[in-house]
């Protein structure tokens, strides 16, 4: 017959966690490796191949792994395993609002050096459309050429001028519009273009000067 040995039944306290057998509580963080099926299982940045061998996330290696993902981030930044839609802005960021290629992703322009140090050719930031572009401003952006001395405002290229108000908005010194082959000058006719110490304009330079000969006073063109 069994009887009581008058020992008190065996008890199991709780430890930290709050569970009988010390198991992992509802908080606790999860593995660092995460597994996976296929690819929408792997939602980290920079874990976003699913490897088929070891069914892990893990980071890219190569361009390809990250083109079959799809053409958002066709692109792998080895350095950190991330998928990205550019590495370089000159070669992958070919859309004229987004040319600067910032964390991985092409953005607008903020500012002239972005611009200058990513094309030569076009060193200003229209910051209203976010383009790169060659120039914004007429008089400090087409000097190269005295016959592009106009920043068109919808090209944003320098152009030939159209008009006289064209160059004088540009600079009061040279006020006048040559439409025979599009430059800013100071002056065309005497008459009209010259006045005081220097009457007479010049027409090899276009621009005013004082007379040199009685025939210069005679018949001012």
């Amino acid at each position: 017959e069994a009887t009581d040995s008058g020992a008190p039944d065996a008890q199991v306290t709780p430890d930290a966690s709050g569970l009988p057998d010390g198991g992992p509580g509802p908080d606790a963080a999860p593995d660092a490796t995460l597994s996976c099926q296929g690819p929408s299982d792997c939602t980290l940045p920079t874990a976003p191949i699913c490897d088929q061998t070891s069914g892990e996330c893990r980071g890219c290696a190569t361009p390809g792994e990250c083109a079959a993902l799809g053409a958002v981030a066709p692109l792998c930044e080895t350095a950190t395993g991330r998928c990205v839609a550019c590495l370089d802005a000159a070669t992958d960021c070919t859309n004229d609002a987004s040319p600067i290629c910032g964390d991985g992703q092409c953005r607008p322009c903020t500012g002239d050096p972005e611009c200058a140090a990513l094309n030569a050719a076009e060193p200003r930031c229209d910051t209203d459309s976010g383009e790169c572009v060659v120039c914004v401003d007429s008089a400090t952006d087409c000097t190269a050429s005295t016959t592009s001395p106009i920043c068109d405002d919808t090209t944003h290229d320098c152009r030939a001028c159209g008009n006289s108000t064209e160059c004088s908005d540009r600079s009061a010194a040279l006020p006048i519009c040559d439409t025979g082959d599009g430059a800013c000058v100071e002056c065309l006719v005497s008459t009209t273009d010259c006045s005081g110490t220097e009457p007479i304009c010049d027409p090899g330079t276009r621009q005013c000067r004082a007379c040199q000969t009685h025939a210069d006073c005679a018949s001012p063109v």
